[in-house]
């Protein structure tokens, strides 16, 4: 892993909370790294950022382009913004915190950034 985890650094208490529920899923699974930036903590496999976990408990998900239209239209994903009005784009998703409560949903989405992962790492 990339730093000590037991360090919070300034994460918001969201963040905190979604950081270890990631690496639970993540733990049995492919090598990963994690990487503080952008106020949160990215989650690296094949050195390619699979999902982030927001300072505002969001999750930020790297997805296939080919799905990026029907995986926008599920309950809480949201195109995300580098900054008003700056669109990540085709292939970036948000989902708001209130949609990846429940550990089953938050792996749906993890599960889909690493199948995406594997097609392109």
């Amino acid at each position: 892993m990339a730093y000590d985890h037991d360090r919070t650094g300034g994460m918001s208490s969201a963040t905190v909370d979604l950081v270890p529920r990631i690496r639970a899923i993540l733990a049995d699974g492919l090598p990963f790294r994690e990487a503080r930036m952008f106020g949160g903590t990215a989650f690296m496999v094949r050195e390619k950022m699979i999902v982030h976990a927001r300072r505002s408990g969001d999750l930020l998900v790297r997805v296939p382009d080919d799905r990026d239209a029907e995986l926008l239209t599920r309950p809480g994903a949201y195109r995300p913004e580098m900054g008003a009005g700056r669109s990540m784009g085709t292939g970036w998703i948000g989902v708001a915190e209130s949609a990846i409560a429940g550990d089953a949903d938050l792996a749906e989405w993890i599960d889909i950034a690493l199948a995406h992962n594997a097609l392109h790492g």
